[in-house]
């Protein structure tokens, strides 16, 4: 029992004023699930900076651009690999071509299973499970909700080694980043949006370790736009919302609300059985079904104005 609550803080938001600063190069480049344990911030409408950066990456979401880049991640030609040097994974960066377009990929194949307790910096983890087939499995689920949150990231083994690889986002600064250097995003309430959706989605697949170390921050061409990585620790099989006091502090997007509630087992094991088991896709569904009664109570006590 004790599990569901040691994990609540990481997701206790707090207002944060903030000024404008430069973001280095080195920080945006760091895809992993080593940046200290803090909490991501509900921005207040203080000094905002302007988003400058001019190629918006979110083109990635477009039907034909998702398939498109889908299929390169799966059989692009790997040219050049590196390590990370970072992150319990051993996640690699790797550089692909199919002759026309190179872009790089994030590359990991950590599927481990531990019995018993596991040690962690933020507590203890009890029959610890960490596999790239949930960071696939996460990425399906964002496409079934329409979140678009998720770069696009597909199975594929390479020198006979099995793992996730994800379209590697450039230009992005970690969550981490933009919080120690104090800077506002420049739409506070689309901003605030985004970490009410990200609070959402992460009850529904129990992910504990989100931290400002697996948000990415991208300046696009007018809004500043958040990307969730790094889920190999979720899908536990708990029925319960670990988060459930952040939900009762956010306001509900309605049209993925809507959305949540339209979920069927039959379409989950489609798109999440290569990567999950029985037990962990019927456990979004009694999660799915908790967040209803949450809701339901809150939707009594404030209104409408729970939604956006």
């Amino acid at each position: 029992m004790f599990r569901r609550y040691r994990f609540v803080f990481f997701y206790l938001l707090v207002l944060i004023p903030a000024l404008g600063a430069q973001q280095s190069q080195t920080a945006t480049q760091q895809q992993s699930q080593t940046a200290t344990q803090q909490q991501p911030q509900i921005a207040t409408q203080q000094q905002p900076q302007t988003a400058t950066q001019q190629h918006d990456q979110t083109e990635v979401f477009q039907p034909e651009r998702r398939a498109f880049w889908e299929d390169f991640l799966r059989t692009a030609k790997v040219v050049k690999t590196k390590g990370l040097g970072t992150g319990i994974t051993h996640p690699r960066r790797m550089t692909l071509t199919d002759g026309t377009v190179t872009h790089d990929a994030i590359f990991k194949t950590l599927d481990e299973f531990k019995r018993g307790i596991t040690q962690m910096t933020s507590g203890v983890e009890i029959d610890l499970k960490d596999s790239y087939k949930f960071e696939i499995a996460a990425y399906e689920l964002d496409k079934i909700l329409q979140i678009n949150m998720i770069a696009p990231t597909v199975f594929r083994t390479i020198n006979g080694e099995k793992g996730s690889i994800q379209y590697w986002i450039d230009n992005a600064q970690l969550e981490l980043e933009r919080y120690k250097n104090n800077i506002s995003p420049p739409n506070p309430e689309l901003w605030n949006r985004q970490m009410y959706t990200v609070r959402l989605f992460d009850a529904l697949i129990y992910n504990f370790d989100r931290n400002l170390g697996n948000l990415l921050v991208t300046k696009e061409t007018r809004w500043w736009k958040l990307w969730m990585i790094d889920h190999s620790r979720s899908f536990k099989t708990f029925s319960t919302i670990f988060n459930a006091k952040d939900i009762d502090n956010s306001k509900i997007p309605r049209a993925l609300w809507e959305r949540i509630q339209t979920l069927e087992l039959a379409t989950l094991t489609e798109h999440l059985k290569p990567y999950l088991e029985s037990n962990e896709i019927k456990a979004i569904l009694k999660r799915r079904d908790a967040l209803t009664a949450q809701i339901q109570k809150l939707q009594a006590a404030k209104g409408e104005t729970l939604f956006f």
